[in-house]
């Protein structure tokens, strides 16, 4: 049987169940993670983290860890390195680092979308709040007389940073 793992911030924020109100959201969340995979341990960071509750319990049907003062992602983390057989261990999330750092210690990774993904609306949150596009530069952009993009770029010197063309690396003080 294999035991699965879930950063639960990250998949918060990946099916976009953000109200504003950390409880439901979290509710939300495990009400999704119940319904599909029960066996599952969805890890919370411990900031915001409902008090007078003990670190490892069950929520709405689900085993719950609230991480104290460290992440979830450390817990994760020492938990699939401190596994007997990793690869029986799924961890679900779309942490970049997180993802690659359980893959190398031969964990098996899938995306929060993938696993827990939007089968239904009912579960959809009231205030959804878009992700940034990043600025893609116009290529056809041409600059006006004076616009501060015209500007033709210098190679930066020691010198813009009141330091000394050589340094000597023989010299203690080193400058």
């Amino acid at each position: 049987m294999e035991t699965i793992l879930i950063d639960g911030h990250n998949a918060l924020f990946a099916l976009r169940l953000l109200t504003g109100d950390h409880e439901r959201d979290r509710h939300a969340l495990l009400r999704r993670v119940r319904d599909r995979m029960p066996n599952a341990t969805v890890y919370f960071d411990g900031r915001g983290s409902p008090r007078n509750l003990p670190t490892v319990h069950r929520q709405e049907g689900v085993k719950v860890t609230y991480c104290g003062q460290t992440e979830a992602d450390t817990e994760i983390l020492e938990d699939v390195r401190h596994a007997v057989n990793p690869r029986r261990l799924l961890v679900v999330t779309n942490d970049r680092e997180l993802f690659g750092k359980c893959s190398q210690l031969g964990a098996r990774i899938a995306r929060v979308e993938d696993v827990l993904g939007d089968d239904d609306e009912d579960e959809a949150p009231i205030d959804v709040r878009p992700r940034r596009r990043p600025r893609v530069p116009d290529p056809d952009y041409v600059p006006a007389p004076g616009d501060p993009l015209d500007r033709v770029e210098t190679a930066l010197t020691p010198a813009d940073f009141d330091l000394p063309e050589v340094v000597d690396l023989d010299n203690p003080k080193g400058l």
